[in-house]
């Protein structure tokens, strides 16, 4: 289950600041979750809506773009994982500016986009787990192709020489593991 923790980039009239729901809110979606056998992952661009979701017990946190330290303390301590589908911005705003897409969204994309890595970077370093997701079902899913052609999460994680996590494990699929190499 995914819940919208706080607002989005792609969603006209939001601010990815701003926190959606209560902790406890999200932690009764947890709950409940569980009481399923399943569990929830929080979309979370707003650095209180990543430290209510974590704090709350959601499994992982998609996008992640205002990380803070404390945020990442906490993603750490709770073992929760970070799909930051990073390219996404380099994908919005080559194909928005071309396409012409709402200056609003364009706006927030670029708000967004180096904070989002600088926050990646810091989370990868300080032993987040890392998945691997695309935001399927927005437009920018298309950056999927252009990250599997070496453009988006696996180089950073390379170049800071860091293990690619199993992103598997994060859903609770049995995969193997592996680094990834130059070439």
């Amino acid at each position: 289950i995914k819940i919208i923790a706080t607002g989005a980039v792609l969603t006209a009239g939001t601010n990815p600041s701003a926190s959606e729901y209560t902790e406890e809110e999200i932690r009764a979606a947890v709950e409940e979750a569980a009481n399923a056998g399943t569990f929830v992952t929080a979309h979370a661009h707003g650095v209180e809506g990543i430290k209510r979701a974590v704090r709350a017990g959601v499994r992982s946190i998609e996008h992640a773009s205002y990380l803070d330290d404390e945020g990442i303390a906490l993603m750490v301590k709770h073992g929760t994982w970070l799909v930051a589908d990073i390219y996404n911005g380099d994908y919005i705003a080559e194909i928005g500016k071309r396409d012409g897409w709402p200056a609003e969204v364009l706006r927030k994309n670029d708000e967004t986009t180096g904070t989002q890595r600088a926050g990646f970077q810091k989370a990868v370093r300080a032993g987040v787990r890392i998945a691997y997701g695309t935001d399927d079902a927005t437009p920018a899913t298309e950056s999927l192709r252009l990250d599997l052609e070496g453009r988006g999460h696996e180089v950073l994680v390379v170049a800071d020489g860091v293990d690619w996590p199993d992103a598997g494990r994060a859903v609770g699929e049995a995969v193997a593991t592996g680094r990834a190499e130059v070439g």
